[in-house]
């Protein structure tokens, strides 16, 4: 299912790094960062499958990078120190890029909570 979803969400939004690309970069970057989850390989690997199809060839070069876990400092820093200068360093990214990652960053938090209560009561 991921690899399905995946490959429909790629490429969605405007500019050489579209919206749903950005989210989907921030989104894996910080499960990989917070949480030992296999959705984060199955992630990986639909990106790895379907990105040079499906999305512009910059965006493509990014969404590998994340799926080879490769750093990205702004990323980095607001998982790190999740404070408001770095939250707006990060939101200066392109016109809409770093305001889709924080995005991403806020339901990869969410996910591994709602995750990891939904194990304790499983």
């Amino acid at each position: 299912k991921i690899s399905a979803c995946t490959a429909k969400l790629l490429g969605l939004g405007k500019g050489l790094t579209p919206s749903a690309d950005d989210w989907l970069l921030a989104f894996l970057y910080s499960l990989d960062r917070i949480s030992e989850r296999a959705e984060a390989e199955y992630l990986r690997q639909a990106l790895k499958n379907s990105v040079h199809a499906c999305t512009h060839p910059i965006s493509a070069s990014y969404l590998i990078s994340a799926a080879n876990q490769e750093y990205f400092e702004r990323l980095e820093n607001v998982l790190k120190f999740a404070d408001p200068a770095h939250m707006e360093a990060l939101l200066e990214i392109g016109s809409s890029s770093g305001a889709d990652m924080l995005t991403g960053i806020c339901f990869a938090l969410k996910y591994v909570r709602e995750k990891e209560r939904n194990d304790r009561y499983a």
